[in-house]
C-alpha cells in the first residue's frame, strides 16, 4: 500500500509529459503559416501604414471643396502720443493706450474650374496605388512563405530518407561483421559497408543542417523567434490545406487583377487627375469671403464691424509655367502607358511559364510516385539475395542508393509542385480582399 502514492504520482507525471509532448508536436499547415505571416510580416505592416496615409491625403484634398473658418484675436498696449516730424510714434509723457479685438472670418472658393477636383482625383488614384501595393506585399509574402514552406517539407523528407539510409546501412554493416566472423564475408566487404555507413551518416548531418536553416528562416518570415520549436514542430501537408490556383474570378485569369498591373493603371489615373488641376491654372477662381468682429478702435468709432465680399482672381500670364507643367504631365502619362503595355507582355509570359511549370511539376510528381514502389521492391529483393549470399555488397549498396535517390526525387517533386502552384497563384493575381 505504501507504493500506491508513488505509482500514482509516476502515472500523473507520465501523463503530463505525454500531453506536453503532444502539444509540442502540434503541426503547422501552409494555410496557418500564410495567415500568420500576413498578420505579422513588417513588409505588409509598412504597406498598410502607407495606405492609411494615402487615405488621409484624400480627405485633405477634399477639404478644398469646403469653406474655411477661423478666429482672430489681437491686443496691443503702448504710448498714444502723436506722429512727429520724424515719424516717431509715442512721445514722452504721453498716456498709454490699449487696443483689443477679435473677429470671425469665413471664406469659400465657389468655383476653381477643376483645381480641387483634379487634386481629389489624383489623391484617390494614389490611394488606389497604395491599396494595391498592400495587395502586392501580401502576395509577395505569401509566395515567399509558400516557397520556404515547401523547401522545409523537402528538407524534412530528405532528412527522413537519410535516416532511413543510415538505418539500412547500420543493419548491413552489422550483418557483414557477423558474416566476417564466420568467414562468409571478407574484410573488404566489411570495410565497404563501414565506408557506406559513414557516407550515409554524413548525408544525414548535412540534411540536419539544411533543415535547421530552412526552419529558422521560415520562423523569421512568420514573425516568430527562431528557437527549438522551429525544429520540433511538424509541417502538415494534408490535402486541401494548399491554396487553389483555380479559386479566382474568370476575369482575373489573364493577370488583369494582379496588384502590380493595377498600380500602373492607378498611376495613369493620378497623372490624368493632376493634368486637370494643372490646366485649371489658366482659368479664374471665384471666392466668397466674410468676417465680423469687435475692436475698441476709439471712442468715435463703432467697435462692432463686419464685411462680406466676392473676389475673382484670373491669372493672365504666368511665364508659361502652366503649359510647361501640362506638357511634362502628358509625357509622363505616355511613359506610364508604355510601361503598362510592357508589363502586360511580362505578365503574359509569366502566366504561360507558371502554367507550364505547374503542369510539368504534377507530371514529375506522378512519375516519382510510381518509381518509389519499384525502388523499395528492388532493395527488398537485393537484401534477401545478399543475406542468401547470391549477390555481393556492391549490388546491395546500389539498391540502397536507388531507394535513397527515389526518395530524394519524390521529396523534390513534392516541393516543386507546391512551389509551382504558389508561383501560378502569384502570376494569376487575386482581386483585393480575396482570401
Amino acid at each position: 500500500m505504501s507504493k500506491s502514492p508513488f505509482i500514482i504520482s509516476l502515472f500523473l507525471l507520465s501523463a503530463s509529459l505525454f500531453s506536453g509532448s503532444a502539444l509540442a508536436q502540434t503541426g503547422l499547415s501552409l494555410r496557418q503559416a500564410l495567415e500568420e505571416a500576413q498578420a505579422n510580416h513588417p513588409l505588409i505592416e509598412a504597406a498598410r501604414a502607407e495606405q492609411t496615409g494615402a487615405s488621409h491625403a484624400v480627405s485633405s484634398a477634399r477639404s478644398g471643396h469646403l469653406p474655411g473658418l477661423d478666429v482672430t484675436v489681437s491686443g496691443t498696449k503702448g504710448l498714444a502720443g502723436s506722429y512727429g516730424k520724424l515719424g516717431l510714434h509715442g512721445l514722452a509723457s504721453s498716456p498709454f493706450k490699449e487696443m483689443y479685438g477679435g473677429s470671425v472670418n469665413l471664406w469659400w472658393t465657389l468655383l476653381d474650374f477643376g483645381r480641387t477636383s483634379g487634386g481629389v482625383q489624383e489623391a484617390k488614384a494614389r490611394h488606389g496605388m497604395a491599396r494595391h501595393r498592400t495587395d502586392l506585399a501580401v502576395q509577395l509574402v505569401r509566395l515567399e512563405v509558400s516557397t520556404s514552406f515547401y523547401d522545409c517539407i523537402e528538407t524534412d523528407q530528405i532528412l527522413a530518407a537519410a535516416r532511413g539510409l543510415v538505418s539500412q546501412r547500420m543493419a548491413r554493416t552489422e550483418l557483414v561483421r557477423r558474416q566476417a566472423e564466420h568467414g562468409v564475408s571478407s574484410d573488404v566487404d566489411r570495410a565497404l559497408a563501414e565506408a557506406d555507413l559513414g557516407r550515409a551518416q554524413a548525408q544525414e548531418q548535412d540534411a540536419v543542417a539544411k533543415q535547421a536553416g530552412c526552419r529558422f528562416l521560415l520562423w523569421a518570415m512568420l514573425g516568430r523567434t527562431p528557437d527549438d520549436s522551429a525544429i520540433s514542430t511538424p509541417l502538415e501537408t494534408a490535402k486541401g490545406s494548399d491554396p487553389n490556383p483555380n479559386a479566382v474570378a474568370d476575369h482575373c485569369r489573364q493577370g488583369r487583377c494582379r496588384p502590380d498591373r493595377l498600380i500602373l493603371q492607378h498611376e495613369i489615373k493620378a497623372l490624368k487627375g493632376q493634368l486637370g488641376a494643372i490646366n485649371a491654372g489658366h482659368l479664374p477662381v471665384l471666392t466668397v469671403t466674410g468676417s465680423g468682429g469687435y475692436a475698441n478702435m476709439g471712442a468715435d468709432q463703432d467697435p462692432e464691424h463686419y464685411a462680406v465680399g466676392v473676389g475673382v482672381r484670373w491669372p493672365l500670364f504666368e511665364g508659361f509655367r502652366v503649359s510647361s507643367q501640362a506638357d511634362s504631365n502628358r509625357a509622363r502619362t505616355r511613359a506610364a502607358q508604355a510601361r503598362l503595355k510592357a508589363h502586360d507582355l511580362i505578365i503574359s509570359a509569366e502566366l504561360k511559364s507558371a502554367q507550364a511549370q505547374y503542369s510539368a511539376g504534377k507530371r514529375r510528381l506522378e512519375l516519382s510516385s510510381q518509381a518509389m514502389p519499384a525502388a523499395e521492391q528492388a532493395l527488398q529483393l537485393a537484401r534477401q539475395q545478399f543475406e542468401a549470399g547470391l549477390i555481393d555488397a556492391l549490388k546491395l549498396s546500389a539498391g540502397e542508393l536507388a531507394l535513397w535517390e527515389a526518395r530524394r526525387e519524390l521529396a523534390a517533386a513534392n516541393a516543386a509542385v507546391g512551389q509551382a502552384r504558389a508561383a501560378l497563384i502569384y502570376a494569376i493575381g487575386k482581386p483585393s480582399g480575396s482570401p
